[in-house]
């Protein structure tokens, strides 16, 4: 068992190694081509890379840490670097964000000619390499690594995005297709710094994800037929992401309790992605 589980796990870890130099392979080219372009754009694209890129190896470091290490104090210690950390990447990039929007503008005042092909090349190699990492850390359960995913989502459809608009622009005959790349890069840059933000704020201050709402939670306990009633609700963040729900269910006389209890944790591990859970049933 033991040695299964450590295969797993270097498997796993083997993975995400393979996902990092994806993403750094795609980052090289990406600054060769913006070297040699000299496109606004591209420097977007590669800001978005970098944020991505970061966040994937500190996490891959951090739980590679946390499994080796057992003593409480010093896993606490890596959760709250974990979140300073992702708290100072969605600043940082925030300010990227604004100040390649300002170059964007700028440059749309004082256009310049920049060569389109190697912004287009680097869009299909950056929408490839977000794929194959999304789908090499598919099996990832955490919720980090779900966080991962969705950064990667969203960089593949920038990069769809960047494509598509590109052949559109040169359809149409636009001499201003960096510029006008580069205002939507850094916009949609701007908006995944700010969810890093606010995610690495949710975590420090031990709060409730956007995602998951207590109003939906409610409503589905509702839906058991020996439910009867929920009070005392609450649902906030503890150390490693994991979700601690805990209230109070009022149930039918005639309900069997251990099978409402299991058919409970059931419902929030499946649906929410909650194991911590303390209810306190009434009948």
């Amino acid at each position: 068992m033991i040695i299964t589980t450590l295969m797993h796990y270097s498997w796993q870890l083997s993975k995400t190694v393979l996902a990092c130099l994806c993403l750094t392979a795609t980052f090289i080219l990406a600054c060769y081509n913006a070297f040699l372009s000299h496109s606004i754009a591209l420097l977007c694209a590669i800001s978005h890379l970098i944020l991505t890129l970061l966040l994937l190896i500190f996490y891959m470091i951090n739980h590679h840490y946390i499994a080796r290490k057992s003593k409480p104090r010093a896993t606490y210690r890596m959760w709250m670097l974990e979140r300073i950390f992702v708290l100072a990447s969605g600043l940082f990039f925030s300010l990227i964000a604004c100040l390649l929007l300002v170059l964007s503008v700028f440059r749309l005042m004082h256009p310049v000619n920049v060569a389109i092909d190697p912004v287009l090349q680097t869009g299909i190699a950056i929408l490839i390499s977000n794929m194959i990492c999304y789908f090499l850390l598919s099996s990832k359960q955490s919720s980090a690594q779900a966080y991962m995913r969705y950064l990667l989502r969203m960089d593949s459809m920038n990069a769809i995005l960047v494509v598509l608009v590109t052949l559109m622009l040169l359809k149409w005959d636009v001499s201003i297709i960096d510029e006008l790349l580069a205002m939507m890069l850094a916009i949609t840059l701007f908006k995944q710094s700010y969810q890093v933000l606010t995610r690495s704020l949710i975590m420090m201050t031990e709060g409730t994800p956007e995602q998951l709402q207590l109003a939906a939670i409610q409503g589905r306990l509702y839906r058991l037929t020996a439910v009867i009633d929920i009070s005392n609700i609450q649902l906030w963040t503890v150390i490693g992401e994991a979700m601690t729900l805990s209230c109070r269910l009022k149930i039918t006389p005639d309900a069997h309790l251990e099978a409402v209890h299991q058919e409970v944790l059931t419902i929030l591990k499946k649906e929410y992605h909650i194991t911590n859970v303390v209810i306190r049933f009434i009948q």
